[in-house]
């Protein structure tokens, strides 16, 4: 392994120092979680934010890059005499991608926004040209109209209220021919033939823990009335119908949860092996969701143990989906949303859908086709041609 992976594995090892309390935080069943808001139900610990490291590591090298498109975003921060180019981080969590942008674009200014502020960060290693705010992203964007050239949102869904209304809020922030990135996590865990693994009980065929307790997470969420994990299902769809932007592009990558899958190289594996680790202390921190929705402390520890304990001894072979959408900031004045407001309630789609017939891969799966690492494109998942972002 090389000397920089092991150094940033080292440096995102997951740590059980003490928890700092504030009036930003509350105490949930021995976790941290934000008092700003009722409706994001991960813990905001040192705990989760050491969590958050390595999760961005994982995303890091899987892309070989900090951002997909390097191109098109490396094109957007080169120095400017006119205006210093600048990138908002919406959601930092541990504040790990702002700091590492701040250092690899020294030139420009970087600004992450949460509801708590990275907890596992000292003044000192924050660099000069990089800030954090404590601000709550369902609220008004519009003192930052036409500030940040990229525009970074990764894995907040849960945390915001009405995503689509948010993808205008956002749009208020982005320079003309800036880009929009989203990111997230499915929770819908798939096979190494990339079919989704049906919900199913114990004993019954195709059964896997894994499934069971993503299942019971999406339950507890819809309990509390939050759907904005599903935002992802319709990211796509939204854009399109936002008069702000263009040349939206969506793709997924699917990366093996352990190093079972034969053929990766040095990287690939370290990737599967920390998405492991990754998986089964979020597995952890799903706990205080479950606890406060409904479900009993027995059935919580059943399927949080089981499921750890298939990823542990690799008794299943799963892949996890990392969706993306990118948009570009179309060169017009911003509009605001006039149609009436879709609740999420009310999908047409599901998080975790109904297992595909035998031998068959999803619609999502064959949909797969483009290559953000380079900026070109082969399909999008329209079944039309995609224009490229690397020109």
């Amino acid at each position: 392994m090389s000397e920089g992976l092991d150094r940033d594995l080292i440096m995102c090892s997951l740590r059980s120092s003490g928890i700092i309390y504030s009036t930003q935080f509350k105490k949930l069943h021995g976790r941290a979680f934000t008092s700003q808001s009722d409706d994001y139900m991960l813990p905001a610990d040192d705990r989760e934010h050491s969590r958050l490291d390595l999760q961005h590591n994982v995303l890091k090298f899987h892309l070989r890059s900090l951002y997909p498109y390097p191109r098109w975003v490396e094109r957007l921060l080169r120095p400017d005499q006119e205006r210093q180019p600048a990138v908002l981080d919406i959601g930092t969590g541990s504040g790990r991608w702002a700091v590492e942008m701040a250092l690899q674009f020294p030139h420009i200014e970087v600004l992450g926004i949460d509801l708590v502020p990275p907890v596992l960060l000292d003044i000192d290693m924050i660099p000069y040209n990089c800030r954090f705010e404590v601000d709550d992203a369902n609220l008004s964007m519009a003192h930052h109209r036409d500030c940040f050239d990229v525009v970074q949102v990764r894995c907040a869904d849960q945390g915001i209220n009405d995503y689509n209304g948010f993808l205008y809020e956002v749009a208020q922030t982005i320079r003309p021919h800036g880009i929009l990135i989203l990111c997230m996590g499915d929770g819908q865990f798939f096979t190494e033939d990339l079919v989704p693994f049906p919900v199913t009980e114990p004993g019954e065929e195709g059964f896997t823990w894994l499934q069971k307790l993503l299942d019971h997470v999406c339950e507890a969420f819809h309990y509390r009335g939050n759907y904005g994990i599903e935002s992802p299902l319709y990211w796509e769809r939204w854009l399109h119908s936002n008069p702000n932007y263009e040349n939206i592009q969506l793709f997924d990558y699917y990366i093996p949860i352990g190093a079972w899958k034969q053929g990766l190289d040095e990287t690939e594996t370290w990737v599967a092996e920390a998405l492991k680790i990754d998986m089964m202390h979020v597995f952890e921190a799903f706990k205080p969701l479950l606890l406060t929705s409904g479900f009993s402390a027995e059935q919580v520890d059943r399927a949080v143990k089981g499921a750890t304990e298939e990823l542990r001894d690799q008794t299943i072979h799963a892949m996890m989906r990392w969706r993306y959408c990118t948009a570009i900031r179309r060169d017009s004045p911003w509009h605001e949303r006039l149609e009436v407001v879709e609740p999420l309630s009310r999908g047409h789609e599901k998080l975790i859908v109904d297992p595909s017939p035998p031998g068959t891969k999803s619609a999502a799966a064959r949909s797969v086709g483009f290559s953000p690492r380079t900026g070109q494109s082969q399909a999008s998942t329209s079944g039309q041609p995609s224009p490229r972002l690397d020109r």
